[in-house]
C-alpha cells in the first residue's frame, strides 16, 4: 500500500514537483523507505504526518531519477583519441545525498511520533 496518492500531493501537501504519470513509482519508492525506518509500524493507520512524509520523500526520489536521466541522456561531456580520453557528465545528486535527504526529511516529518524508535515501546 502505497501510504499518499497523487490527488492528496497536489491538494493537500501542495506538491508542485511530480508530474501525475511519475507519482505512483516515487511514492512506491518512498513507502518502503518508510516502513524500513519505522520498522513496519505504520500498518494501516496512516496519518496525513505519514502520508505527508511520504510525499516529500517521493519528491527526493523523483530528483534522483530525474538526475539520473539527464546524466544518462547527457552521456559523454568530452572524448579526446589521442592517449584516449573519456569524461562523463556528472550528476548533481549523488545517492549519499539522496540517502542524507531522505533521513533528514522522514526524521522531519515522524521523529516526534515515536515510529522511528529501534527499542522495545
Amino acid at each position: 500500500m502505497i501510504y499518499a496518492d497523487y490527488r492528496y500531493y497536489k491538494d493537500f501537501f501542495k506538491g508542485k514537483l511530480i508530474p501525475a504519470e511519475d507519482f505512483d513509482h516515487a511514492a512506491l519508492l518512498a513507502t518502503q523507505y518508510i516502513d524500513n525506518v519505522t520498522f513496519g509500524r505504520i500498518g494501516s493507520d496512516v496519518t496525513d504526518t505519514v502520508k505527508n512524509a511520504c510525499c516529500a520523500a517521493a519528491e527526493i526520489y523523483y530528483k534522483c531519477d530525474m538526475s539520473d536521466a539527464a546524466l544518462e541522456a547527457a552521456g559523454k561531456s568530452a572524448e579526446k583519441t589521442g592517449d584516449y580520453s573519456v569524461t562523463y557528465a556528472k550528476s548533481d545528486f549523488s545517492y549519499s545525498s539522496r540517502d542524507k535527504q531522505l533521513s533528514k526529511t522522514v526524521k522531519l516529518w515522524l521523529g516526534s511520533t515515536g515510529l522511528m524508535y529501534r527499542g522495545i515501546g
